[in-house]
């Protein structure tokens, strides 16, 4: 059950994209691609800062709203701009806690971002939609003869929502490749613990990249 809750919430963005372009013309789905506002990105995810780990994501600009004003200084009228979003984001990674497991995770949610002038950024928002998996190195149990015995390949499944609050900025010149840095932190839990939850804290420092450069 838990393998076919995985699978489903991995196709979720493709389901989302395939409705955005299935009513396309060619020549429409060929300039799509100029104009989905859309990001990816990939980090350093460090469970506890310290068990190291990988994270890729994307980020889909759901709803975005531009505030302009001015303010005077000595040398004239200086224009504000802020900016306020929410995204649809989907994430996939995994962290190494050595000598233990390997806890590899996927969840989906809602950000939200705001933007000033010099284009520095905050967010915050959550997964709801999170299910993760734990590998074990080496995993012993008991039999009914009462012997011990090494179990192969023993995991185990998780319900796995988080919450994530970051900072980070966008270059000032537009269309470039790294399309700005950001550090992250998430808290996740894992549901299904030993009869509780389990927090994990973990830090992410990474990169966005402009989808429009990855497709040339």
């Amino acid at each position: 059950m838990m393998k076919k809750l995985l699978l489903i919430f991995l196709l979720i963005p493709l389901w989302f994209y395939g409705q955005n372009i299935e009513n396309q013309s060619a020549e429409q789905r060929d300039s799509l691609a100029l104009s989905f506002p859309l990001d990816f990105n990939a980090a350093y995810y460090g469970n506890n800062v310290w068990y190291p780990g990988l994270k890729i994501g994307a980020e889909y600009i759901w709803y975005s709203k531009t505030h302009a004003g001015q303010v005077t200084k000595e040398k004239g009228s200086v224009n504000k701009l802020k900016t306020n979003q929410w995204l649809v984001g989907g994430n996939l990674g995994f962290f190494w806690h050595p000598h233990n497991y390997t806890l590899l995770y996927t969840g989906y949610g809602l950000l939200f971002r705001h933007t000033n002038t010099k284009k520095f950024y905050w967010n915050a928002g959550g997964s709801p939609l999170g299910l993760g998996v734990t590998f074990y190195n080496e995993t012993f149990e008991v039999t009914d003869e009462s012997n011990v015995q090494e179990v192969s390949q023993a995991t185990r499944w998780y319900y796995t929502p988080d919450l994530v609050f970051g900072i980070g900025h966008f270059p000032k010149k537009e269309g470039t490749f790294i399309n700005g840095w950001f550090l992250n932190l998430r808290i996740q839990g894992l549901v299904r613990y030993n009869a509780g939850i389990m927090p994990l804290t973990s830090i992410e420092f990474g990169f966005k990249f402009n989808h429009k450069k990855l497709r040339k």
